[in-house]
């Protein structure tokens, strides 16, 4: 046997017992308070869909509550626009601003005088889930009977997420945690955090563009 191959043996032999030292030896760490659902679920399946469904008008309360508070939700179609079936798309910016500053004083500042300012409007950041504890999952209301396309359940109505630009004045809100309720709300987003200091006529014909996809 060769030294380099006596030396690689021994290096592992070393690395092995240093492993072995670390885990017997080393600090223990406690385990704190964690979202996830415990491993031994020690509830029954009916005690736990009671206790949630017991739970859900305070939840949906507490959600209406932060969604007032960060957007304007009143019903303000785009006229000439629909999704399929005739589905009305919302328009405007929806986004609530703090009080003083407008979109394009916003715009114009640097990132450095909206941190300094806490100017940064706060429909902006990530939305919580409803129910973040119990997972955050969300569960549609579906109109329409599902129905199987290509070997998976699809429904003709409701909020579905697209990845592609092309018809996606059909698919609100917008962004992975759909922040943003309108394709004005994300061209206000996108010119504020790219600092793109795109004009008002700009905005309104990007957001007629996309339209059009």
């Amino acid at each position: 046997m060769s030294k380099r191959a006596k030396f690689f043996g021994l290096a592992m032999v070393a690395l092995v017992l240093m492993i072995v030292l670390i885990s017997a030896f080393g600090p223990s760490h406690s385990r704190g308070e964690s979202s996830y659902a415990p491993v031994v679920i020690k509830e029954s399946f009916e005690a736990i869909m009671a206790r949630m469904k017991a739970a859900k008008p305070e939840v949906m309360k507490r959600q209406m509550d932060l969604l007032n508070e960060r957007y304007d939700l009143s019903n303000r179609p785009a006229a000439g626009v629909t999704m399929p079936r005739g589905k009305p798309v919302q328009d405007g910016v929806r986004v609530k601003l703090p009080v003083g500053p407008t979109w394009e004083r916003l715009a114009a500042m640097g990132p450095e005088e909206v941190r300094e300012k806490d100017l940064f409007p706060v429909g902006l950041m990530p939305l919580p889930h409803p129910n973040h504890p119990e997972g955050g999952m969300l569960f549609l209301k579906f109109h329409n009977k599902p129905r199987m396309i290509n070997g998976r359940m699809a429904s003709a109505d409701g909020p579905i997420k697209t990845f592609p630009l092309r018809g996606i004045k059909d698919s609100p809100p917008y962004l992975h945690d759909g922040r943003l309720l309108t394709l004005d709300d994300t061209v206000e987003f996108f010119n504020l955090i790219l600092e793109l200091k795109l004009s008002e006529q700009e905005k309104r014909d990007l957001v007629a563009f996309i339209r059009q996809l």
